[in-house]
């Protein structure tokens, strides 16, 4: 295993300061908005590795929880950042999901802390199924009660996204929004909810 590799994926993200809402609201521009230099930065220093967990090079990682919480950033969130607006951006989502379930299999994820958890946890939001859908609804929510008030505010948003992207497979079966990117056609209901 090489662990100085995956720990700088976990350093770059969590970006080890204090966790105060202002910090945290900070971050979370960074890691689900817009913030053009943070993903230049992402792209420029983990390019190759996002590349080497697609291919399996990296996969020794998912011996222990830190590792399979890098590999799920690796997989699911820096490519987003690195490829966004192009269907590359999902590839390794199918992957990320995978190792998101075997780690709550083996329970090895208890041993991150709560920020920690969110995003191993974030597979669970990303996938286009129902039944997984139903599972991160009440992951995310049972998150948000666990955390202190300082994080609070944080935890709910993500927990009311996951609530959305559940409605949102519920209705449609998938991702309306990931249509043009992934090469599908729109039915006429999903062209109406886009358009709004």
């Amino acid at each position: 295993m090489d662990p100085v590799n995956y720990t700088a994926v976990l350093d770059f993200w969590f970006a080890n300061r204090e966790r105060d809402a202002l910090t945290l609201d900070s971050r979370m521009n960074g890691w689900f908005g817009s913030a053009p230099a943070f993903d230049t930065q992402l792209t420029k220093q983990f390019s190759d590795l996002v590349n080497k967990a697609l291919t399996n090079e990296l996969d020794v990682w998912a011996a222990e929880p830190r590792g399979q919480l890098a590999l799920i950033l690796l997989l699911g969130q820096f490519p987003r950042h690195i490829y966004k607006n192009s269907e590359r951006a999902f590839l390794g989502d199918q992957k990320a999901l995978i190792i998101c379930q075997r780690g709550v299999s083996g329970e090895g994820y208890r041993k991150l802390n709560a920020l920690e958890q969110l995003f191993f946890f974030m597979p669970l939001q990303r996938a286009e199924s129902l039944k997984i859908q139903q599972t991160s609804v009440k992951v995310f929510s049972t998150l948000a009660h666990r955390v202190s008030a300082t994080m609070r505010d944080t935890f709910d948003t993500v927990a009311q996204f996951a609530e959305l992207r559940h409605d949102i497979i519920e209705q449609f079966g998938r991702f309306p929004h990931r249509n043009g990117l992934l090469g599908r056609a729109s039915t006429g209901e999903e062209e109406n909810y886009l358009s709004i």
